[in-house]
């Protein structure tokens, strides 16, 4: 992951501190991790019918396959992983809110890899993983001088709209799912069932905070440029 500085930034990557090496370079892995996770679960919604309401799989909530399983564990132990970094380098990538989020991520994937409940819901909050590589090249971009480019202010857009519609719409059909098959979710076991609920209001509420940071950032820099 190193080589991606050199390769597409080489100039910018040199002049880095060590500090912001770190965060580059962390930054890589997760782009990767958001990029997989996306197909994935884009793959499982769109093309797999396992989801499906039409086919006669048994109730929605409690369908799970191998695969399913396996790549909650992987995303289980990519965030795993991350959480050692933001522990590490604590705050240098990222303040509260992120060990906060990470933890109860871990801990939903742990509890949906051991049940082989409510992995619709899990990987529903996992497409919402298509708004990290446009944070990620966010700053990137910033690192590299370059947040008064045209790129820049593009890729702020494509943010804002992904988030829309990935971090607020998509929670809000989440929630709706959840209302129309309560029948099924109250099966789920007690701790699954208390903490999904948690889980999934935890994440709407940092999703709407930062929201509001990413719609300011966005005005401020679409501002700089009637100037």
């Amino acid at each position: 992951m190193q080589a991606y500085g050199p390769v597409l930034f080489p100039n910018a990557y040199t002049k880095l501190s060590d500090k912001d090496r770190v965060e580059w370079n962390n930054r890589a892995i997760s782009f990767t991790h958001a990029v997989v996770a996306t197909l994935v679960a884009g793959y499982l919604f769109f093309v797999s019918d396992l989801f499906r309401e039409e086919v006669a799989y048994g109730p929605v909530v409690f369908r799970s396959t191998i695969f399913t399983q396996f790549f909650l564990g992987v995303s289980n132990g990519y965030f795993i992983t991350d959480m050692a970094m933001l522990l590490k380098y604590y705050p240098n990538l990222g303040e509260i809110e992120f060990v906060v989020h990470h933890a109860v991520s871990i801990i939903s994937l742990f509890l949906a890899v051991h049940s082989g409940y409510a992995h619709i819901y899990l990987y529903t909050v996992l497409l919402s993983e298509s708004t990290t590589p446009f944070i990620n090249i966010r700053w990137y971009l910033a690192a590299a001088d370059m947040k008064k480019t045209r790129a820049y202010t593009i890729n702020g857009i494509a943010l804002f709209v992904s988030w829309l519609i990935a971090r607020i719409v998509l929670f809000v059909y989440l929630f709706a799912h959840m209302y129309w098959h309560y029948d099924e979710v109250i099966e789920i076991d007690t701790i699954g069932y208390y903490f999904m609920f948690f889980s999934t209001s935890v994440f709407a509420m940092m999703n709407l905070y930062w929201f509001e940071k990413i719609a300011r950032g966005l005005i401020k820099v679409l501002k700089s440029k009637e100037t």
